[in-house]
């Protein structure tokens, strides 16, 4: 006895319907990502009887903190209940298919064995689950066709789960389909938790980017605070008119795929917004990042003036845009040369200020930040761009999870940070960044 069933599929997690050995979706709250997988699963087991399946946290102390419940609903809601049989401790699936829950950290190397012959593996709260969990599982579910599905909401980029889906390169793998899930990507989002959103973001604005946004939870000891550059809880609007725009380019030690990026960010300034409400001296109005070899970044230079006129226009600059300021160092010095030979204004930023250590530059642009000197733009706020295999808002992200005194600083980016705090030092201070 078989039947299909018509479920309703957000637009966000279409890609995850095509066939494909690992399966992700990440976000925050209220996108929907454990119900899609949930009915997802009703559906395979329709389709593919005898199908087993295995639910599965990194900890599992009771029935209660599993996926069960909301299976169970909709096998309800869709008036399965005659092929289904919902037992205690799992659900036999059409044609004596069935599915279990289970936490990995009951399992040995030895006892993971019995999920050899598993369909599809389903990994709830997946940002809990530890390397060895990891390196268990994969290898275990094996059979013909198998599939891994992993959904959570981010905790730290360091985890296991992350860095296995959006920081291995894995964008172009065939056999990968990751998504990122926010609750405006959710058709099915109500008022009531609308109303809750909009209270939490009222609150702390680290937390809420991490619980509503699909954000890294804010690094423990974070140097600086996302309400610090909003105003009342919101980015500003490009500010008109302005006094001058300018940016600054931060580029790559050595220009080639897998090194640091090559960032820019560019700037609005005001020198007299003090006496104008609601004005202030310097607001980032966009930022890019991308990885490029060095012999071809100066085919990037042209883009650069172009954005660089157009933001100029878009904010009635009273003053033709400034130079871009460039990194005077590695592939720094090769777009300089290629500036003076197109005849386009340029200036190397001063040595003293790139010579200063990260700590030290974060430290000379807390002062203005302090002083509330400083707005991100809502198009800034906003945008996104895909860098080392990641599609975020690299500026927030590199700025907010700056820690100072960070011993592993050497496996950050931090080349959009470096781009803000070399536009502070160059606008609000001088050149030497004090």
């Amino acid at each position: 006895m078989s039947r299909m069933v018509d479920i309703p599929t957000a637009r966000i997690f279409e890609p995850l319907l095509r066939k494909a050995r690992y399966k992700g979706a990440y976000g925050g709250r209220c996108s929907g990502k454990s119900h899609f997988f949930a009915q997802l699963l009703i559906e395979e087991c329709l389709r593919r009887p005898p199908l087993r399946a295995v639910c599965i946290r990194e900890v599992q102390k009771s029935m209660r903190f599993s996926v069960k419940q909301l299976i169970s609903d909709y096998i309800i809601r869709y008036d399965l209940s005659a092929l289904f049989d919902v037992q205690r401790e799992l659900i036999q699936t059409p044609d004596g298919g069935v599915i279990i829950f289970q936490g990995m950290q009951d399992h040995t190397a030895e006892s993971i064995k019995s999920l050899e012959g598993f369909d599809i593996a389903w990994v709830e709260e997946a940002q809990t689950l530890s390397d060895h969990s990891l390196k268990l599982l994969c290898p275990t579910i094996r059979k013909k066709d198998s599939e891994l599905w992993f959904s959570w909401n981010p905790n730290r980029e360091t985890d296991p789960v992350d860095r296995f889906f959006r920081h291995n390169r894995m964008e172009h793998d065939s056999d990968v389909i990751c998504v990122k899930a926010n609750y405006s990507d959710n058709p099915w989002f109500d008022e009531t938790m609308e109303r809750a959103r909009l209270r939490d973001r009222k609150g702390n604005l680290a937390e809420y980017e991490w619980i509503w946004e699909g954000g890294y939870r804010t690094s423990i000891g974070a140097y600086f605070k996302p309400e610090s550059f909003l105003e009342n809880g919101e980015a500003v609007r490009f500010p008109a008119p302005v006094d001058y725009v300018f940016a600054t380019l931060d580029t790559s030690l050595k220009g080639g795929y897998g090194n640091d990026g090559t960032a820019i960010c560019y700037f609005a300034v005001n020198k007299h917004a003090s006496s104008l409400p609601g004005r202030y001296p310097l607001t980032v109005l966009d930022w890019d990042i991308v990885e490029m070899e060095a012999a071809s970044l100066p085919q990037w230079l042209p883009t650069i003036y172009e954005k660089l006129q157009e933001l100029s226009f878009l904010t009635k600059s009273r003053e033709l845009s400034r130079p871009l300021y460039i990194e005077d160092k590695a592939a720094g010095c090769a777009l300089l040369q290629a500036c003076r030979t197109k005849g386009w204004p340029s200036l190397a930023i001063d040595s003293k200020l790139t010579s200063l250590g990260k700590d030290v530059r974060a430290f000379n642009l807390a002062r203005y930040v302090n002083k509330d000197m400083i707005r991100i733009s809502d198009h800034a706020w906003e945008k996104t761009a895909s860098f080392c295999g990641e599609t975020t808002n690299h500026l927030r992200k590199q700025l907010f999870d700056f820690v100072m005194g960070d011993t592993h600083s050497h496996n950050r980016h931090d080349d959009l940070l470096d781009c803000l705090c070399y536009g502070a030092a160059l606008s609000l201070g001088n050149r030497q960044g004090f």
